[in-house]
């Protein structure tokens, strides 16, 4: 099959140090088509239901939004991506029941992952969130028992993790 890499120029942005972790992830985060299609039994149609196919991907690495949207986009999920909380919190009011997912990443500018959580919940106390970091944070066991965290996802990833992580905490929206 086809395979699709995406660059990121984060080392200019972000410092060596930051640049180098940034190439790592997207260098273990390679999405061919194959894998996708093979992943395409995971999808869960819940519309029936009322509830949406909307994932929410709240990142502030474009490279790693880009990755997830794509290959979520090819499941048939509709994929929203914002870059830090600020953004994923104004779309999540301005769109009440449109998500049926959000992915969040830990580490961001401006807000991050628990602040956005904690935001997000005082909206919805029934959101569903996967943490997907590349740190360790010391607070990540309790970030994680959170009853809103519906699945974690270690950077880098695999596609397979990302699609089974998804298709899980959509099921959930159907119990």
């Amino acid at each position: 099959g086809s395979v699709y890499r995406l660059e990121s120029d984060a080392g200019s942005r972000l410092g060596t140090t930051a640049g180098s972790q940034a190439r790592h992830i997207l260098s273990e985060v390679i999405v061919t088509v194959g894998e996708l299609e093979e992943n395409r039994s995971h999808r869960h149609d819940l519309r029936d239901d009322g509830k949406s196919r909307t994932v929410l991907v709240v990142d502030d690495d474009e490279s790693i939004r880009n990755i997830v949207q794509c290959a979520l986009k090819a499941l048939e999920y509709r994929v929203v991506t914002v870059c830090d909380g600020i953004e994923a919190i104004d779309y999540y009011a301005r769109s009440p029941g449109e998500t049926g997912v959000v992915i969040l990443d830990l580490i961001m500018p401006r807000m991050n992952g628990r602040q956005t959580l904690l935001h997000l919940k005082s909206l919805d106390p029934g959101v569903r969130v996967i943490i997907m970091t590349g740190h360790q944070p010391p607070d990540l066991n309790e970030i994680l028992a959170d009853p809103s965290v519906r699945g974690y996802l270690a950077k880098p990833f695999s596609m397979k993790a990302l699609v089974e992580s998804v298709a899980a905490a959509m099921a959930a929206n159907s119990i």
